[in-house]
């Protein structure tokens, strides 16, 4: 469930990514198919929203560790 969860949020972040490129793409008329081969926009897409996710996960865990830290301090001056 976890891993079908993880995917769903990938793929979503990946197909917002996609739709914002195609808005700035002017040239773009019409995009008709669903289905359709990994391309290189797809790939690039995937690598920044991949990257991002790497980077709130690092975020959580930094404040994770943090609000660890500062709770045991609490917990020693008491």
């Amino acid at each position: 469930m976890k891993e079908s969860t993880k995917n769903t949020e990938i793929d979503t972040r990946v197909l917002i990514e996609l739709i914002n490129n195609l808005y700035d793409q002017l040239n773009i008329q019409k995009f008709n198919s669903t289905k359709f081969d990994e391309t290189e926009a797809t790939q690039k897409a995937k690598r920044v929203v991949l990257h991002q996710i790497q980077e709130e996960r690092m975020q959580f865990m930094k404040k994770r560790k943090r609000e660890e830290a500062e709770e045991m301090d609490h917990l020693l001056e008491d």
